[in-house]
């Protein structure tokens, strides 16, 4: 016979299972940075031109259309919202972003990139 989960049970599998797909994206997030040429620049180069971006959603999805030059913007989305939230799904970036605010998105980045290039 199968044992039924009670629903704090049922709340820490989901757990387990979140978190595993949090580790899944960190990861995914590593196996990316490490596929870059220079991360130091490229880090860089995001925190530079996200300073300058305001917090209006437009601005901000201009900001990672021109980071990934022409190449879609799907390299970029995940690792950024990983970096910034923690999480590999969610709430659309460019709403996270503009919900976080300038600095506090700033700082999460900063944090991310100085894990990621240590």
């Amino acid at each position: 016979s199968q044992k039924t989960l009670t629903k704090a049970e049922e709340e820490q599998v989901k757990k387990k299972e979140q978190s595993a797909r949090d580790k899944e994206a960190l990861e995914k997030l590593r196996a990316e940075r490490k596929s870059l040429e220079n991360a130091g620049e490229t880090k860089q180069l995001l925190l530079a031109r996200h300073e300058k971006a305001n917090d209006r959603r437009a601005k901000l999805e201009a900001l990672v259309k021109e980071l990934s030059q022409g190449n879609g913007m799907g390299p970029w989305v995940h690792p950024i919202r990983v970096a910034v939230s923690g999480r590999g799904e969610g709430i659309g970036l460019f709403e996270m972003l503009q919900l976080l605010g300038k600095d506090k998105t700033l700082a999460r980045l900063r944090k991310a990139a100085e894990t990621l290039c240590a």
